[in-house]
Parts: structure tokens; sequence; C-alpha cells
């Protein structure tokens, strides 16, 4: 029994959130998945993934409701990696402007050493000076 507890990503949350969209512009709910796929994704298992509870959606499932709802899967996954980007993106923006803030409460001069594009250089090499 595999008992690792793999961490959800942003793109098993952007995919149970087009999945939940999908049913729902379907006109369909938890149990209609169930009876159209034939029980090959029971009703349970529907309202997990909807839910982000339990294990993210298997590719498998993921084409068997876009068939049952007439989605394109193709386009549908764009869309759930253009979300995804989006939301990462966002994140990154929000984790350097707290981090602009936090470098300004504690040092502002620390600002300018933080935002210099050539900072890597200096990292590496500990005072600036060239390797050549």
């Amino acid at each position: 029994m595999n008992t690792d507890k793999r961490e959800r990503t942003i793109v098993d949350d952007v995919s149970a959130q087009a999945i939940d969209k999908m049913i729902h512009r379907a006109g369909m709910n938890n149990s209609a998945i169930d009876r159209a796929s034939r029980s090959a994704i029971g009703y349970n298992r529907v309202r997990d993934i909807r839910k982000k509870l339990k294990a993210p959606v298997k590719l498998s499932e993921f084409l068997i409701i876009c068939d049952v709802c007439n989605a394109d899967p193709v386009q549908t996954l764009r869309e759930i990696i253009a979300e995804a980007r989006r939301i990462e993106t966002e994140q990154e923006r929000e984790r350097r402007v707290e981090e602009t803030k936090r470098i300004l409460a504690d040092n502002p001069m620390e600002l300018a050493a933080y935002t210099d594009p050539d900072k890597e250089k200096y990292i590496e090499y500990g005072n600036g000076d060239d390797p050549a």
C-alpha cells in the first residue's frame, strides 16, 4: 500500500476547478457522471475530484469526464495550463513584493543590491571582482 502523501500542486487545484465548471456547464452532477460513465468514475470519486479531496484527477478520469461532458480535452488542458501559469506568475509577483517590503523594512540600502541585475555575479565571486 502506497503511503506516500503527495502534495497537491497548482495544476491539481486548477484541474479540479476546471472539471467542476465543465460538469456544471454540462448540466450534470456527480450522480450523472457516475451513470454516464457507466460507473467508470463513481459518485464518490467525482465528488472527491471536484472538492479537491484525496488524490488529484488521473488522466484516464479526466478523459472520461471530458467525454461525458462533451468537452474538448485538449482545449480544456490548454486552459488548465494557462490558468496554472497565471496563478504561479501572480504568486511569484506577490512573493517578490513581500520580499521587497521586508528588505525595505530591514535595510533600505539592501534593496539596491537585491534589484541589481548583476547580483549573481557578486554572490558568485564574493566582492564583485570579475574572474577574468
